[in-house]
């Protein structure tokens, strides 16, 4: 009878890490609610790497926020970070996210980092695990495109660093 059973067979694909790590502007300008928080020097961040192949599906595994900080600013809770497979109409730091008819189709998924806590001396963290969400990355491309969003207004400290990575499987 042994000789009839089925077995599975694991097939796996490896798991491709993509970081982007954004330095904020010198200055301490509050946000408000729903601004951008971007880099001095560029607004969309680019997940590179993201795919073996260009144009291929991938699996949005998991994805981890990062803000080299000692302490938490008074009324920093919660971030949005949205996702896109080209893309999208640039929006500088410290202004609101503007949804852009033309970007709408761009839109793959959202991802919320809700709250954000110390995870150590000098880090605040925040990571979404099993996600588990098929994307599709634009035809050509081997790179996905997002937008950090805060959804509490507070008062950044001057030239924050911020380190935003997806884990995704190529399908």
């Amino acid at each position: 009878m042994d000789g009839n059973l089925v077995r599975p067979i694991a097939i796996s694909t490896p798991s491709l890490v993509s970081t982007v790590n954004v330095t904020r502007p010198a200055n301490t300008t509050a946000y408000t609610a729903l601004d951008v928080v971007a880099g001095a020097t560029t607004a969309n961040l680019e997940f590179t790497g993201i795919n073996y192949a260009a144009g291929q599906h991938v699996m949005l595994m998991d994805a981890k926020l990062r803000i080299d900080l000692t302490a938490v600013p008074s009324g920093m809770q919660d971030f949005r970070l949205w996702l896109f497979h080209t893309a999208p109409t640039a929006i500088a730091d410290n202004a609101a996210f503007d949804w852009i008819v033309a970007d709408k189709a761009k839109l793959i998924t959202i991802v919320d980092f809700t709250p954000i806590k110390m995870g150590g001396t000098g880090i605040l963290w925040d990571e979404v695990t099993g996600i588990n969400k098929v994307l599709n990355v634009a035809s050509g491309a081997t790179s996905i495109y997002g937008v950090l969003q805060t959804i509490t207004g507070y008062t950044p400290a001057s030239e924050t660093t911020l380190s935003l990575q997806l884990l995704v499987r190529q399908l």
